[in-house]
């Protein structure tokens, strides 16, 4: 695999990470939808449409950042898989 189609695979691992964060919150009733985690963590509902299901897009950093500050997610999980998907703060 070429670097660049690594850095591209380590990117949408990342993104597929942070959707299962997402689901996690709406299985266990944190948010009610998919919206309301877009609006939460700065994101347009477009652009996580675009990460869900069209996959052109990659999360930035600045959504990982917030769904920290607001449900309280892991974002070394989200990076590297290691450790809780939530932190108990």
């Amino acid at each position: 695999m070429a670097v660049g189609e690594e850095k591209i695979a380590k990117n949408r691992i990342i993104t597929d990470r942070f959707l299962d964060v997402m689901y996690h919150l709406i299985g266990k009733r944190v948010i009610r939808n998919k919206k309301e985690f877009a609006e939460a963590v700065g994101l347009a509902s477009s652009n996580l449409y675009r990460m869900e299901l069209e996959k052109s897009m990659n999360v930035p950093l600045y959504a990982i950042e917030n769904a920290y500050h607001e449900f309280g997610t892991n974002p070394i999980y989200i990076i590297t898989g290691e450790g809780e998907m939530i932190i108990n703060r």
